[in-house]
C-alpha cells in the first residue's frame, strides 16, 4: 500500500487532532478485535479504541470505523503499517 506523504497529510488534517480510519475486513471470526488489538498495540493506548462497524449486503466484508485523537501524522503512518500486516484486511482508508 502506498501511503500519502507525511507532508500531505499535515495539509489537509490538523494535528493533534482526530482522524478517521476506515477498514474494510473479510467478515471472519476475531478480526475485528485484531484489529483493534494491533492499534491499541502500535499506538500504546490504555484500552481498545472504539469502532462503529456494517456488514456488507452479502455478508462476505466488514467495514471498519475507528477515530483517534492523534498527536502527528507519523502515528498515521503507524497504524497503516501495523494494519497492511494483518491477513484479512482488504483496504485502508
Amino acid at each position: 500500500m502506498s501511503l500519502p506523504p507525511i507532508e500531505l497529510l499535515e495539509s489537509v488534517h490538523s494535528f493533534p487532532g482526530p482522524y478517521t480510519f476506515k477498514i474494510i475486513l473479510r467478515n471472519e471470526d476475531s478480526i475485528q478485535g485484531i484489529v483493534l488489538e494491533q492499534i491499541q498495540k502500535t499506538l500504546n493506548l490504555g484500552s481498545k479504541p472504539q469502532a462503529s462497524s456494517r456488514v456488507s449486503e452479502n455478508a462476505k466484508h466488514l467495514s471498519l470505523t475507528v477515530e483517534l485523537n492523534l498527536q502527528t501524522a507519523q502515528q498515521v503512518h503507524l497504524v497503516y503499517r501495523s494494519l497492511e500486516q494483518i491477513s484479512g484486511v482488504l483496504l485502508l482508508l
